[in-house]
């Protein structure tokens, strides 16, 4: 925290700048909807929007657990008679490249 405390104006521009940017951002449309009128929505609203510079992925580090955590968290406002199933029917997920 001590970083974003620090952290001035142009910091905060300039990691915008580099890391807000299409190549480093993935865009999920889901719903009934027409793939093929679809694209040219997302170049309409999306399409002027300059690429940045090409930020490698970063690399997993190794972590070593020396205890187990656990967070438990009850959802007061979204409970259900425990009688209830719930189904959801997945239909397989499309790539439509954008260039």
């Amino acid at each position: 925290m001590e970083d974003l405390k620090n952290a001035t104006i142009d910091d905060v521009k300039e990691f915008h700048g580099r890391f807000y940017l299409p190549n480093n951002a993935t865009l999920v449309v889901s719903g009934d909807f027409d793939p093929d009128s679809i694209k040219p929505m997302i170049e309409k609203y999306f399409g002027e929007i300059p690429q940045g510079e090409i930020i490698p992925d970063p690399e997993p580090g190794n972590i070593t657990l020396n205890e187990t955590k656990k967070l438990y968290h009850e959802d007061s406002f979204a409970n259900a008679p425990s009688s209830i199933w719930y189904s959801i029917q997945l239909k397989t997920l499309q790539r439509i490249p954008i260039h």
